[in-house]
């Protein structure tokens, strides 16, 4: 589809979703699991090829966070089989009411408290991000009679505000240490770098992820940096995934976030890496099922509804129009 610029692109087809029920449910709808898994396994085919492996190699695992049996169910006649769960108190309830032949692992913070009922419950745990929880895990463990791979974090950068590791905390072979089989060690992300404001005229091009790269509390509001917040006024062009926000026949405000297959399993992306999108008045869009391009001018402010910080960046946009193929490395 050749790009359309949003002057020409026009709505004429009616969109129905039904909405997630956390705080975020109304701006994150439901979208066709089927299309959507689609979409998903398209985009590894293609980055695999880029990269000259199999798609094989490659494993899916879908996020069910907030999300009742019958929808994982649903997921799992798709032909997915391995879910990932964030909390154990709900991964407790759920499982035991979902088929004995899926496969769960845990990819969300853990207490050391629920290390007994996680070791029960999950084949790998992916978010050990101290020795001290590992050595539980390993405990537990021992006691139940397996071995439980794990993924160790590594708080690379030494941010107090992450979680995981320090390196100095590892040994050479993090094994020797523990009982639980270490599959990879995976670290946080990379110490963030400050952003510039481009001069007028000038347009910066960057990821949603780069922008919201920071911590943020949806509960306690504040604590944007200050680099992020004079980008404001700034026109800037990124890349994402249409999510509408009106159920009207002409899309004149969505919501565009990092990954689209997280959101239709009930995880949607953190307030920080998620962007509003709104039209010119009287403008509208096609909604586009792939990734997009958007550009306009970005305004940093906390949204708040029911007390909850529901959105930080909304782009009043000039530019709606299909994403270029990602160059190749």
């Amino acid at each position: 589809m050749p790009g359309r610029d949003i002057d020409t692109v026009l709505s004429e087809s009616t969109l129905h979703y039904s909405l997630f029920t956390d705080f975020l449910s109304r701006y994150f709808p439901r979208m066709d699991l089927t299309a959507n898994l689609k979409s998903v396994q398209q985009r590894i085919e293609a980055a695999c090829a880029r990269a000259g492996r199999q798609p094989s190699s490659v494993t899916l695992i879908a996020v069910t966070k907030g999300q009742p049996p019958e929808v994982v169910c649903a997921a799992a006649a798709l032909g997915l089989s391995l879910f990932g769960e964030n909390k154990v108190q709900e991964a407790k309830a759920k499982i035991p009411l979902c088929p004995g032949r899926f496969r769960w692992q845990m990819i969300g913070h853990l207490q050391t408290n629920k290390c007994r009922d996680a070791v029960g419950l999950f084949e790998m745990v992916q978010s050990v991000d101290s020795l001290h929880l590992a050595e539980e895990l390993n405990q537990r463990a021992d006691q139940a009679a397996r071995t439980l791979p794990v993924l160790l974090e590594v708080n690379a950068v030494g941010e107090a505000s992450k979680f995981g590791c320090r390196p100095d905390q590892l040994l050479a072979d993090p094994q020797a240490q523990l009982g639980t089989r270490t599959e990879q060690i995976a670290t946080s992300p990379e110490e963030r770098k400050s952003h510039v404001k481009p001069r007028d005229g000038e347009v910066y091009e960057l990821s949603i992820k780069q922008l919201g790269n920071f911590e943020y509390d949806a509960e306690k509001g504040g604590g944007i940096p200050r680099d992020v917040t004079e980008l404001g006024g700034a026109k800037i062009r990124t890349r994402g995934f249409m999510l509408p926000l009106d159920q009207a026949d002409h899309i004149t405000e969505f919501a565009l976030v990092p990954s689209l297959f997280a959101c239709c399993f009930g995880q949607p992306p953190q307030v920080q890496h998620t962007l509003v999108v709104r039209t010119p008045k009287g403008k509208a869009v096609n909604y586009f099922p792939d990734e997009i391009m958007v550009e306009g001018t970005l305004t940093v402010a906390e949204r708040k509804e029911d007390g909850l910080v529901v959105s930080l960046f909304e782009i009043a946009c000039t530019s709606v129009k299909p994403a270029p193929a990602p160059k190749p490395q």
